[in-house]
């Protein structure tokens, strides 16, 4: 739905509001509602449709890839109180805590809902995905405050790559009681974002610019199972066969997940069975420029 003249006039409002309240009031409270007034009144458009059948693989449903108007929905510039806590027994992995407020992070998942959460059902499988998606590309009023938050927490260079930023281009999954992510690795994935036109380019930069960590946000808890569960061979004598054990990261809204990925430094890992409730996530990256 593209944004009315009133509407982009109420989000304005609100975002100049949020504004006002950082200003004041540096623990944000006041901004805090503000934050979830222009996550009300953000209109937001379609930027993007790829058919069914070009998808790649090809899929029984189109993909959308939604747009929120600039500064419609806004995070407080100034970085946040910011925790980094290791993984235990996943060397690599780390959690940021305080990315999002919680109130912001219910106000990112307002406006996906708003966008909606789509089927996705390759044509190669029996039956659709357990999860739905929200594809999103994400404006410089989301992406800079995100990033000065977690930045100085996250490595300065990674295989010889300097910090770039974290990836326009988020998928936002929805998981029902049930829903799992079954064992996978994360690929490396190229920045995504507009041309001069505006129009959605899914690399900007080719082999400049890639991701090196997954940023995972977890939007919401309060739901049962449905941890992020590594998978990491266990200790074992010269020669025995060696399982597997599990590491699980139990999800808080606002902290983001970070852990190597490509094809060279990926952990195994999966979104664990939801068993109450519903979980939201924004699965994205962290970019490095080589």
């Amino acid at each position: 739905a593209d944004a009315t003249g009133g509407e982009r006039a109420a989000a304005r409002r609100a975002a100049e509001a949020a504004f006002e309240a950082a200003a004041m009031d540096p623990d944000a409270t006041a901004l805090a509602a503000a934050a979830a007034a222009a996550a009300e009144a953000a209109p937001f458009r379609v930027l993007f449709v790829e058919p069914a059948g070009e998808r790649q693989p090809p899929n029984r449903h189109d993909l959308h890839i939604n747009a929120s108007v600039p500064g419609a929905l806004m995070l407080r510039a100034a970085p946040g109180r910011v925790a980094r806590q290791e993984v235990a027994g996943v060397p690599g992995a780390f959690l940021l805590h305080g990315v999002l407020g919680r109130e912001e992070a219910a106000a990112i998942l307002r406006l996906a809902q708003r966008m909606g959460f789509r089927t996705d059902h390759p044509v190669s499988r029996p039956a659709p995905s357990p999860t739905r998606g929200c594809e999103w590309l994400a404006d410089a009023s989301l992406l800079g405050p995100m990033f000065a938050r977690a930045s100085p927490l996250l490595p300065a260079e990674v295989g010889g790559g300097r910090l770039e930023g974290i990836n326009p281009r988020w998928r936002l999954f929805e998981y029902r009681r049930g829903a799992i992510y079954r064992p996978h690795i994360d690929g490396s994935w190229p920045m995504g974002g507009l041309d001069q036109d505006g129009g959605y380019v899914h690399d900007l930069h080719g082999a400049a610019v890639r991701s090196r960590l997954t940023f995972l946000v977890y939007l919401n808890d309060g739901f049962d199972g449905g941890c992020t569960t590594f998978f990491q061979p266990a200790a074992a004598p010269a020669g025995a066969q060696r399982e597997l054990d599990r590491f699980e990261v139990t999800p808080l809204a606002g902290s983001a997940l970070c852990f190597p990925q490509s094809a060279t430094a990926s952990l195994l890992h999966e979104g664990s069975p939801v068993t109450r409730g519903v979980k939201y996530v924004i699965r994205t990256d962290v970019l490095y420029r080589f």
